[in-house]
C-alpha cells in the first residue's frame, strides 16, 4: 500500500523511535481492528514507494468485514482506518492533557 505523505508525516511524528513505516501502518490497523473503529473519510493511496503490510487470515477477514457495503478498495479501507486510529490516539492525548 502507498501511503499519502500527510498521514506517513503523522505516523512518523508519533513514533518515538524511527521505526519502520510498514510496521507503524500495521500497528495503527491493528489498533483500529481490535478497537472496532471505523471511518468517516476515505483516505486515497500516497504516490509513495508502496508498502507490503502483512495480515493474518483473521485480521483481513476483519478488514473485509468493515469493508461490506462500502465501494473501498482494502488499500484505502486500511489507510482509513490508520487514519481513524491516529485521530483517536490524539484525541486521548487531548483528553489527557485538560
Amino acid at each position: 500500500m502507498s501511503v499519502p505523505d500527510g498521514l506517513r508525516k503523522q505516523l512518523l511524528d508519533m513514533s518515538p523511535a524511527n521505526l519502520p513505516m510498514a510496521y507503524l501502518v500495521r500497528q495503527s490497523l491493528l489498533k483500529a481492528l481490535a478497537e472496532g473503529l471505523d471511518w468517516t473519510t476515505d483516505v486515497a493511496t500516497g504516490s509513495s514507494e508502496p508498502l507490503q503490510i502483512p495480515l493474518s487470515l483473521e485480521e483481513r477477514m476483519q478488514l473485509s468485514e468493515r469493508i461490506a457495503g462500502r465501494d473501498v478498495s482494502e488499500e484505502v479501507a486500511a489507510l482509513s482506518l490508520v487514519d481513524a486510529a491516529l485521530r483517536q490516539m490524539r484525541s486521548d492525548d487531548q483528553d489527557e492533557a485538560i
